[in-house]
C-alpha cells in the first residue's frame, strides 16, 4: 500500500476506532474514510447535529466481517468457550438476541437482507470452531 501512496494526498493511520478520523471528516478536514457502516451509525447517534453518510463499496456487498471469541489455550479458556458456545447455541437464533446484538449495527435499509444472511450463516451447523 505505502509504495503506491502519494504522501501529500493520502493520510494513513492505524487506530483502535475511527472516532478521531470521523471527527476530522465531519470538520471537512478529510474527504472520505473507509470503514464499517456501523461506525457511521454510531457517530450519528452521538452527533445527530452533524451526521455523516455511509456509502457501500460494490466489492463488499453481501459480505460480512465475522467475529470470534478467543481465550487462553488452557483448561480455563476451553471451559469459558464451552459456556459461551452453549449460550450461543441456545440463543443465537432468537429474535431478542439478534435485536440486541446485531441489528443496532445494521442500517435500516439493509436489515431485511441481513436477517436472511444471518439465518443462513449463523444458523449453519458449522458456525463454531471451538476446539
Amino acid at each position: 500500500f505505502a509504495a503506491h501512496v502519494n504522501p501529500h494526498t493520502v493520510y494513513y493511520r492505524m487506530a483502535i476506532d475511527q472516532m478521531g478520523l470521523i471527527a476530522m471528516l465531519s470538520k471537512q478536514r478529510l474527504d472520505y474514510l473507509i470503514g464499517f457502516p456501523a461506525e457511521a451509525m454510531y457517530w450519528n447517534q452521538l452527533h445527530p447535529e452533524n451526521p455523516i453518510i455511509s456509502v457501500p463499496l460494490a466489492e463488499t456487498q453481501g459480505t460480512y466481517a465475522q467475529g470470534r471469541m478467543a481465550c487462553s489455550k488452557n483448561a480455563w479458556g476451553r471451559e469459558v468457550i464451552r459456556q459461551i458456545n452453549q449460550l450461543l447455541l441456545k440463543h443465537r437464533l432468537e429474535a431478542s438476541y439478534i435485536a440486541a446484538t446485531t441489528l443496532p449495527l445494521v442500517p435500516a435499509e439493509q436489515r431485511p437482507q441481513y436477517l436472511k444472511d444471518y439465518q443462513r450463516i449463523v444458523g449453519a451447523d458449522h458456525w463454531s470452531n471451538a476446539e
